[in-house]
């Protein structure tokens, strides 16, 4: 179980062990730590021996590359879907 912090008006902060930021973002863990040294991710913060991640950190950089591709006028879905829908 991931350690909760609080940080007052109800709202809980999470912090995310490196197996679960991989899963989330679908990358391997060598290529995460290649963006965290390229400064395309956020950081993880040390506690104790471990590297952990702030969820809504996370999440944040997920909606950005979201918005990013899709305002660069990347389409989503395959191009089957693609020529479905223009069909």
């Amino acid at each position: 179980e991931s350690p909760g912090i609080h940080f007052g008006q109800n709202r809980e902060e999470e912090l995310l062990p490196v197996a679960r930021v991989v899963a989330m973002i679908g990358i391997s863990r060598s290529n995460l730590y290649d963006r965290i040294s390229a400064g395309e991710f956020p950081k993880p913060i040390p506690v104790g021996r471990r590297s952990l991640w702030v969820l809504s950190e996370v999440q944040g950089w997920i909606r950005a590359q979201i918005l990013k591709h899709r305002s660069n006028g990347h389409q989503t879905g395959t191009d089957e879907q693609q020529k479905e829908k223009a069909a």
